[in-house]
């Protein structure tokens, strides 16, 4: 979002909706990822484990220029709450 966008949202009155939306949004993409995460056996793999980046995606990835869009479905599971990152090592997060 520019800064003229949100100068409108603010005088309008509607940051506080968007807002609001924005805090929906997230349970969404938590549960996608999830679904994604159990789907791929990521969970599994993970489950009373913490592996490095290198030893998740040394049985994952054919192809080594994936290696972007994994680093960042980490992050994403990171910042949905579903893993932790310590260390250069991912681990669950959650219980579910």
């Amino acid at each position: 979002m520019n800064l003229r966008t949100a100068n409108e949202l603010l005088r309008s009155g509607q940051m506080r909706l968007l807002m609001g939306a924005m805090r929906l949004v997230r349970p969404y993409y938590r549960l996608l990822w999830l679904v994604a995460a159990f789907r791929s056996g990521l969970m599994a793999r993970l489950d009373g484990r913490t592996l490095s980046f290198d030893e998740l995606a040394q049985d994952r990835l054919q192809d080594p220029r994936d290696r972007d869009w994994l680093r960042a479905w980490l992050e994403l599971g990171v910042r949905v709450g579903q893993l932790r990152l310590e260390g250069g090592r991912y681990s669950l997060r959650s219980t579910l």
